[in-house]
């Protein structure tokens, strides 16, 4: 027996459906497979005519348009309910952003009291539909344009307030492009009744942020977290903070202290990408990057560490280079430290001199290394500036047990953490250095502290660890 006929208009409330589902995350982004007029939607917008209905979200709907002077296509936002002139304000200056990693906004505009936003029409996919081919560096490049593009924003006083994957495109030139400024959504004086009423879920994300960290809302520093969630859900193919229906529940602070580390949930991230990702989602926000400017430098540097093959767990020498006077009582160190741009410093200054470098962020990863049958490196530098106390409790660790004890060591903490000074288990061979200092004030304390190597120690060294 034949199935029985479809309903009237059932074919084409599907194809409605499956339009609507594909660009659901990708507000401003053209399905590949066409398009189907939506009757739902209003026949006209300002000047603009009105074809399909694109997406839904919290923050409004976005159509496929036709603007009659010129007959090009743009994506249509019009904006949901709120504060009619704030909302008009902040759709100008985003129009007036104009960067190759942002959808341009064309123009704003109003009609019948409703704001809306003219922008181009970008032919892609949304960011987490993208990544799944890229490798390491193809993802790092990819959050180094984003961290370009909200950098152009933020300098012009515009945050985003709604960073996800889903606000990221993906054009067909496979270069990411965001997306889906984030408008007038909550007000200081929203109590958290309201916000269990906004529509759209990253919107309690931030203000839960906010709230729990104790500052302004539109704090700048906020776009920078969820930076780091989108590349933390790049790296991991997890979202850090737990999904829930729960609205009450995604205000809690409690979301925010539940993350999994990183390398936890995907140990095959580099140390050097994992130190970025950590940083930028570090819940005080004074830790946090304070602006994407400072981001975007560790990610340029992390970009050309991986393109050199370097992940931040050791480097050396590539080749023999000439040896300083200093250097020759001292072949090979370790040093630990969070921050890209330091290791950098570190890692260029004592190769230049001649040293064999080896550099982890990890305190407790080179505490185990020097309990090993044979110690990694001649000394140790521990610094304290971005590691905090975990990098104290390493150093004292070295200190108790037998078989490192005799490891010269140093610790180098910052003018606000002298007060950890006393807590340091001091030596003649393990000292504490204040910062700032200089290259050469540090490499004259470890001549003091780590003494002259004889021949017959040089001759048991690895083949090419020691640079002459």
């Amino acid at each position: 027996m034949p199935d029985p006929p479809l309903p009237p208009g059932a074919l084409d409330r599907l194809a409605r459906d499956v339009a609507r589902e594909r660009t659901r995350s990708a507000p401003g982004a053209a399905p590949a497979f066409g398009w189907t007029p939506d009757p739902g939607s209003p026949a006209t917008l300002g000047r603009f005519r009105i074809v399909a209905t694109l997406g839904r979200g919290g923050m409004g709907i976005v159509y496929r348009a036709v603007d009659p002077r010129t007959q090009a296509e743009v994506a249509l936002k019009s904006l949901a309910a709120g504060p009619a002139e704030r909302l008009r304000r902040e759709g100008e200056a985003i129009a007036r952003l104009n960067h190759p990693g942002l959808v341009r906004v064309l123009e704003s505009g109003e009609d019948r009291g409703s704001p809306f936003l003219v922008m181009e029409l970008v032919r892609g996919r949304p960011l987490d539909e993208a990544w799944a081919a890229w490798d390491l560096r193809r993802r790092v490049e990819a959050v180094e344009r984003i961290a370009r593009a909200i950098a152009h924003a933020h300098g012009r006083g515009v945050a985003h307030r709604d960073l996800k994957p889903g606000n990221v495109l993906v054009g067909e030139d496979g270069a990411p492009r965001v997306t889906d400024f984030g408008l007038a959504a909550v007000d200081d004086s929203f109590s958290d009744e309201a916000l269990l009423d906004v529509n759209n879920p990253r919107t309690i994300d931030y203000a839960a942020l906010e709230r729990a960290t104790g500052v302004r809302k539109d704090d700048t520093r906020s776009d920078i977290y969820f930076m780091g969630c989108m590349y933390y859900q790049m790296l991991t193919g997890a979202a850090p903070l737990a999904e829930t229906t729960d609205r009450s529940h995604r205000l809690s602070k409690t979301r925010f202290l539940q993350i999994a580390p990183i390398q936890k949930l995907e140990p095959s991230v580099p140390n050097n990408v994992a130190m970025v990702v950590n940083k930028a989602m570090m819940l005080d926000p004074e830790r946090r990057y304070q602006t994407p400017g400072g981001l975007l430098a560790d990610l340029r540097s992390t970009a050309r560490r991986l393109s050199e093959g370097d992940t931040g767990e050791e480097v050396e020498p590539d080749s023999p280079q000439p040896v300083s006077a200093q250097s020759d009582e001292l072949h090979s160190i370790m040093i630990v430290e969070s921050n890209p741009r330091m290791q950098n410093v570190f890692r260029d200054g004592f190769k230049r001199a001649g040293y064999r470098v080896l550099l982890t962020s990890d305190p407790k990863r080179a505490v185990d290394r020097f309990q090993e049958d044979k110690a990694p490196a001649d000394c140790i530098v521990l610094n304290a500036q971005e590691l905090g106390e975990s990098a104290v409790v390493a150093f004292n660790e070295l200190g108790e047990h037998s078989k490192t004890a005799f490891v010269p060591a140093l610790l180098l903490l910052d003018e606000q953490q002298s007060g950890w000074a006393q807590e340091a288990r001091t030596a003649p061979h393990r000292a504490i250095l204040t910062m700032p200092i200089t290259m050469k004030d540090l490499r004259a304390e470890l001549a003091k502290i780590v003494p002259a190597k004889q021949a017959s120690e040089t001759q048991e060294q690895e083949p090419g660890s020691e640079v002459r």
